[in-house]
């Protein structure tokens, strides 16, 4: 499946600023109260990811292959980093730090300024989002890992378990 033909574009919405990305290969700034952009930060591949907005930052992965980290006042760019794969997973915080997923199979762990302090392997959950309870990873992989939900814990590396039981071969998009 070519990440150009996803919309998922799932928008954060904090302090009357929406923020999201766009197959358009832009990330935008909206104001909900006013209906003016604040700002665009353009990239080049579609923005399909879930974003973070944390504290004066906003990071968001593009299929361009980059993660990258704007400014959230101005969109003025802060730092990017190339990870080889497109990025179309959510983009989160774990233990104070940034946490993404690529599309190569890899889980990328930076610091607020951009510094990647660690990847781990990528059991099953690239090309969608997550969700986050404490050190658990709760997910809905393609059918590369198995097809069906997953509870991953990233402290220890392993799978809390699996449900398999949701049907062989099904594609889920989350």
């Amino acid at each position: 499946e070519d990440s150009e033909d996803r919309q998922f574009n799932s928008p954060v919405v904090e302090d009357g600023i929406m923020y999201f990305g766009s197959p358009d290969a832009n990330f935008y700034a909206f104001d909900i109260n006013t209906g003016f952009m604040r700002w665009i930060y353009k990239t080049n591949g579609p923005v399909n990811s879930f974003p973070l907005v944390m504290e004066d930052r906003v990071v968001f992965g593009s299929s361009d292959g980059h993660v990258y980290c704007v400014s959230k006042s101005d969109g003025a760019f802060l730092w990017s980093h190339r990870t080889f794969a497109e990025v179309n997973s959510t983009v989160t915080s774990w233990d104070g730090k940034i946490f993404t997923a690529s599309d190569n199979g890899q889980i990328l762990l930076f610091s607020k300024d951009g510094a990647l302090l660690r990847t781990m392997r990528n059991p099953g959950w690239s090309y969608m989002t997550f969700v986050m309870d404490g050190d658990v990873v709760h997910h809905i992989p393609f059918p590369t890992m198995f097809g069906g939900l997953g509870a991953y814990n990233l402290r220890e590396e392993r799978y809390l378990w699996p449900l398999k039981e949701l049907g062989a071969g099904t594609s889920w998009v989350s």
